[in-house]
């Protein structure tokens, strides 16, 4: 449902034009951390993605995967903020009372993501994704993909059954 967008933004960047002026094939584009602009375009397939600045100069994207809020932050930056090497998805919830034990639960179960409860005792769901070196297209799809599964799961599986809402960015 949400590879369609995606795969037609990234379809354009495998094409080249060759000599003759004819479309070619090339070896498939890779994404990295170092590009914050087309990252947060990508994720446009997927809801809406906003590009914006970190508290500590380092790119971030706040975004929606059907109505749920998230930001996306860039880890392992040079000292301008800038050639980062990793992102971290991060959803705040904004709901006390979650039961320690179904957070721990949900982490036994899940294996890709995290989740703790903060001081305040609300819920935190994050999910890190190393992209030094790029990743194909269809890699960081399905990373995309994954996310907007654990965000679903922890927030029907967890969140919602204690009766949260949350946080919009």
């Amino acid at each position: 449902m949400h590879r369609v967008r995606l795969r037609s933004c990234l379809s354009a960047l495998a094409l080249v034009t060759g000599a003759t002026g004819v479309a070619i094939a090339a070896a498939p584009a890779l994404v990295d951390a170092t590009d914050p602009a087309l990252i947060a375009e990508l994720m446009r397939g997927y809801g809406s993605a906003r590009l914006d600045t970190a508290e500590d100069g380092t790119p971030m994207v706040r975004g929606r995967i059907d109505g749920d809020g998230f930001t996306l932050f860039f880890y392992d930056c040079d000292d301008d903020g800038k050639a980062c090497q990793s992102v971290g998805f991060s959803s705040f919830f904004d709901k006390s009372g979650v039961p320690a034990e179904a957070v721990s639960g949900w982490n036994a179960a899940s294996r890709f993501g995290r989740a703790y409860l903060r001081d305040d005792g609300k819920p935190v769901l994050e999910m890190d994704v190393q992209l030094g070196g790029g990743v194909t297209a269809d890699n960081f799809e399905g990373w995309l993909d994954r996310w907007a599964e654990i965000l679903q799961d922890f927030g029907e599986g967890v969140v919602n059954r204690a009766g949260a809402g949350i946080e919009r960015p």
